[in-house]
């Protein structure tokens, strides 16, 4: 279920000129990078492929998802804080940016990082150092900053929504992933790399592959994702039908590539939501827990259960 261990597809021509900017860029340590991509493209796992083929591969890939950091703690999360700084922290915490050094951050979605914690970005990034939250000492960091966006930051600078010297300090390179409509080529590799999830996987049709490769995909690979594995979950054949591709196709929306439980039964249903939130961490068990409600013990047991595939962490 690790995305890390997953190698990108690119059999069409679009992907593989983003392979070839990724090839270019990756040995340069010293530049910062910017992923840009629609919501659900990829650009998490290109900014693994960039630290893999980087001089820091074997050193720290620190995820971070700006969009969900709790508001309250976000800067917590990145700067660290001192023991006491404010009220529940009852130990000191080194942060995102102190776990990564030597290494590799990846600030997934940038563009809601807010206003104020951009400053502080900006500085860490100028100067090499980091002041946790309550301290009165600057920490030296050695990282390398990889963001993503599926914003148009360039509007939100020229709208006053994002710094614009910390916009031209995060674009030292840039990436683009390019959408699913435009990388055809490589749905068929895809579809493999998803069914390899599950450790039975049946085939599809030539006609479900043929709706699934004239499909527009507004959701990306993540939607894709989100139609083959209840597709295959629920399939009554010896191969997935065109019918059964088509009903999961008309529960997704552009809105959010959810593909819902209706008409599973509980067994299925479970196994597609630990199959989502699993996806979701990187295969990370205790991270898809939380998501789950459940500890990650708990999570290991329906991975067991449901013959899934991956180790998890």
């Amino acid at each position: 279920m690790d995305t890390a261990g997953k190698s990108l597809v690119a059999e069409s021509p679009a992907m593989r000129q983003t392979i070839k900017s990724i090839r270019e860029i990756a040995p340069h340590v010293q530049l910062n990078v910017l992923v840009a991509g629609e919501t659900g493209a990829g650009k998490s796992l290109v900014a693994q492929e960039v630290h893999r083929r980087s001089p820091r591969a074997s050193a720290p890939f620190v995820s971070v998802n700006c969009g969900e950091i709790n508001g309250n703690l976000i800067e917590s999360d990145l700067f660290g804080h001192v023991r006491g700084a404010f009220s529940g922290a009852s130990d000191s915490r080194e942060g995102f940016f102190r776990k990564a050094s030597g290494g590799t951050l990846f600030l997934d979605e940038i563009g809601h990082l807010p206003l104020n914690l951009q400053t502080r970005l900006f500085r860490v990034l100028d100067v090499g150092k980091v002041r946790p939250v309550g301290g009165d000492q600057e920490i030296p960091v050695n990282v390398r900053v990889i963001s993503a966006t599926n914003l148009d930051l360039p509007k939100m600078v020229a709208r006053g929504e994002f710094r614009q010297e910390l916009y031209y300090r995060l674009m030292g390179s840039l990436i683009w992933v390019p959408p699913l409509r435009e990388r055809r080529e490589d749905i068929p590799k895809l579809i493999e790399q998803i069914c390899s999830e599950l450790k039975a996987a049946k085939p599809l049709s030539s006609e479900a592959l043929e709706l699934l490769l004239q499909y527009s995909w507004p959701g990306n690979i993540r939607e894709l994702a989100n139609t083959i594995l209840p597709a295959q979950l629920t399939s009554v054949g010896e191969e997935v039908a065109r019918e059964e591709v088509a009903k999961c196709l008309r529960h997704n929306t552009l809105a959010t590539s959810e593909a819902p439980i209706d008409g599973m039964t509980l067994a299925e249903a479970e196994k597609f939501l630990v199959l989502r939130a699993l996806r979701a961490t990187d295969g990370n068990l205790r991270e898809a827990g939380e998501k789950l409600g459940v500890d990650r013990f708990a999570v290991k047991r329906m991975v067991k259960k449901h013959g899934l595939n991956g180790d998890g962490k």
